[in-house]
């Protein structure tokens, strides 16, 4: 069996899907729905006549032309026909005349909601369950979140019996109907715009009840009565030809059959228009697609042409240089000229390292002579030796002792005396005089 199918997405031809081969269910009567769950491999089946659904594992597994057995089954409500498996709220959903029922894939967790209309089959696209109404065979579009109704896509023709598969790799919905034992025919839906091409039947006449789809390959069910089967087509789904499906390559409309992608954000570096490793919005360039500015370390948060720099043997702002002067926690250097260890307070420059010639001190008053400093011996000599801001104070080391001349004979009293760098007024360096009250008596008087 074959098609002649080929569609449009956007403005890309994709190939025919072509027929794959059949999987065979043991024991079921009256196969309608089907959903697979790509997670766990297991194919979830509605049979009409034995009012079940039922759980098969390992599909994928499963040879052309094998039958395999259920793992499990729960019993539904009469009537139903199409179900869905929802990926967002890990949920089946079934229909059964006019009412919509849930569960989980353990059987349980259940649920009902009325639609107020006989339904059919239904496919899941996340956010949205689609669901073809029986007496009108428009596909009806419910958010998942209230089940509400919120539009109606119009059906591409008025046959019974319709099966419905979302694929997600080309973004569109698969719509088929079985009449009569005629081959079914088969319709590709724009999910958004309800725009929607004819293709030509499969050769064969097996009834179409149900439909969904994974990954390259659409699953119709085939009702040849006990058992029934699955019906595998194989479906285009590589854009860019890759080998990787486009809803689970991380490029789908870039060849890159690696999915490289170094930044870990789901978009392979081929495509990634800013492929950013440390999340700090500069880019590794060399990904060609990579458009964002350009980081020297794609692998630290903390180094792109933003950052600021610091004294840590790293450029961490990209400019080109480590540890400049205009690092965050660079050091303020004082020029030493005199070489005394103390340096000149108006001459500065920022560095991480200390420059030649250049000193933590800013405490030097005169930056010209090494004998200048703070701490240095303060003598008479006219000059701040030591900085403390005076002059040939009493504490210099060559500072002198006068005496006082109270009767300005010349000749001092030992008895008072004082040191200073000069003599003050009224003293002298002698301080032989036995009487400093008269200028007679002093040493070699008359």
């Amino acid at each position: 069996m074959s098609f002649l199918l080929f569609f449009l997405l956007g403005n890309a031809e994709a190939q025919a899907p072509s027929d794959s081969h059949t999987v065979w269910m043991s024991g079921t009567k009256h196969l309608h729905g089907n959903a697979y769950v790509a997670a766990t491999d297991q194919m979830f089946i509605t049979d009409a006549e034995l009012h079940q659904i039922r759980r098969y594992d390992n599909f994928s597994t499963a040879t052309a032309n094998s039958t395999i057995t259920h793992a499990a089954s729960t019993s539904i409500t009469s009537g139903s026909q199409g179900i869905a498996y929802d990926e967002t709220n890990d949920r089946l959903y079934y229909m059964a005349g006019s009412t919509l029922y849930w569960m989980d894939r353990s059987f349980s967790s259940t649920g009902s909601k009325s639609l107020g209309t006989s339904n059919s089959d239904l496919a899941w696209r996340d956010g949205e369950l689609f669901i073809i109404q029986s007496s009108t065979t428009n596909i009806r579009v419910y958010d998942t979140a209230t089940l509400t109704h919120q539009r109606t896509i119009s059906a591409p023709n008025s046959n019974s019996w319709q099966s419905l598969a979302y694929d997600a790799d080309n973004d569109l919905l698969w719509y088929s109907y079985w009449n009569s034992g005629t081959p079914t025919q088969w319709w590709a839906i724009d999910p958004t715009t309800g725009t929607s091409t004819a293709y030509a039947a499969p050769s064969g006449g097996y009834w179409g009840h149900g439909a969904d789809y994974n990954s390259g390959e659409l699953y119709q069910s085939t009702e040849t009565r006990n058992p029934d089967g699955i019906r595998v087509f194989s479906v285009d789904c590589d854009d860019d030809g890759d080998g990787i499906c486009n809803d689970s390559d991380n490029c789908p409309t870039d060849a890159n059959s690696s999915q490289a992608d170094s930044d870990g954000d789901g978009t392979g570096d081929a495509c990634d228009t800013c492929t950013d490793s440390d999340g700090d919005g500069y880019g590794d360039s060399s990904h060609s697609a990579s458009t964002c500015a350009s980081d020297c370390d794609d692998t630290d948060a903390a180094i792109n042409p933003a950052a600021t720099e610091y004294c840590d043997s790293v450029d961490n702002d990209c400019d080109g240089t480590v540890d400049e002067g205009d690092a965050a926690d660079a050091s303020t250097w004082y020029a030493d000229s005199d070489s005394d260890t103390y340096g000149n307070s108006s001459k500065s420059q920022p560095a991480c390292s200390q420059p030649t010639g250049y000193v933590a001190d800013a405490t030097d008053c005169d930056d010209t002579d090494g004998n200048t400093y703070p701490g240095a011996d303060e003598y008479c000599d006219g000059h701040d030796d030591d900085c403390d801001g005076d002059i040939d104070e009493d504490s210099a080391v060559d500072v002198s002792t006068w005496y006082i001349d109270t009767d300005s004979d010349g000749f001092g009293d030992a008895a008072s005396s004082d040191i200073d760098c000069y003599a003050p007024t009224g003293w002298v360096a002698d301080a032989t005089d036995c009487d400093d009250a008269e200028s007679t008596t002093y040493p070699g008087a008359d």
